[in-house]
């Protein structure tokens, strides 16, 4: 679990979530790990644009990739790296919302 708050830091992972192409991608490797050209059939995408959203689910460290030699080929292969984030906001009356 990523246990993320409002320190400047966590804002590529922000960034990540704040996009609803990003979220289906994070559903559809729920389900198993899949690899780029598939993912992107899966959402209408081309391979191009959607290794664009795989690079910044990856620098939030929500997924990971690894290519698989795989029918005769090597194959970008996408899996979860995390099942949940927990954001801590700042409490009310407190400077930050930074967890020590």
């Amino acid at each position: 679990m990523i246990r993320a708050n409002t320190d400047r830091k966590w804002l590529p992972l922000y960034e990540a979530l704040a996009s609803g192409v990003r979220l289906s991608v994070l559903e559809l490797l729920a389900e198993k790990p899949m690899n780029v050209k598939v993912l992107a059939q899966r959402l209408n995408l081309s391979a191009a644009i959607l290794t664009m959203h795989i690079r910044k689910l990856e620098a939030a460290e929500l997924i990971e990739t690894k290519m698989v030699r795989k029918e005769g080929g090597t194959h970008k292969m996408c899996m979860l790296k995390e099942s949940a984030v927990e954001i801590q906001l700042p409490s009310p009356g407190s400077s930050d919302g930074n967890i020590i």
